[in-house]
């Protein structure tokens, strides 16, 4: 995948990070703010660890890397603690599958709608393996996702 800036990002250059990964588009109108907005929070609440927050667009399409940039600064995401990622849409559904997270594409859907998606946030262990699954809407969630990260941190 491609992140903001224009770098390639590989499963093998994340090799050793705890990773917190969410799903969004920048068009979204349902969760996807709310879940920026979260890992905003995140990013403050995991300053001073290793974690490296990941967000995934699931509209590649629409969501070129300037779009993924100035989406990026609205939340004030540090490029170095919180990438965003693009991909072509099967490498993006298989990153999904492959994490056990629903995606489904509408293309004739209007504009903020035209995917669903899982709003979980997915903590990643250092070696790859998927560690916690929490919800990415409510404060609740993002606070144990924040602890599983500090936790697999400390080990």
């Amino acid at each position: 995948m491609v992140e903001r800036s224009g770098r390639e990002v590989t499963l093998e250059g994340l090799a050793g990070r705890t990773l917190v990964v969410d799903f969004i588009f920048t068009t979204c109108a349902g969760p996807c703010p709310i879940m920026s907005a979260g890992m905003a929070e995140l990013q403050s609440a995991l300053e001073g660890t290793d974690v490296l927050l990941v967000s995934v667009t699931v509209d590649p399409e629409t969501d070129t890397l300037e779009v993924l940039s100035e989406y990026a600064e609205r939340y004030q995401a540090d490029p170095q603690r919180w990438l965003f990622l693009r991909g072509d849409p099967e490498a993006v559904g298989e990153l999904a599958a492959s994490v056990s997270l629903a995606l489904q594409r509408d293309p004739g859907a209007d504009v903020g709608f035209q995917v669903s998606h899982s709003t979980r946030l997915v903590v990643v262990d250092g070696e790859g393996r998927v560690r916690g699954y929490y919800d990415g809407t409510t404060a609740a969630g993002r606070e144990q996702a924040a602890a599983r990260a500090r936790w697999l941190e400390s080990r």
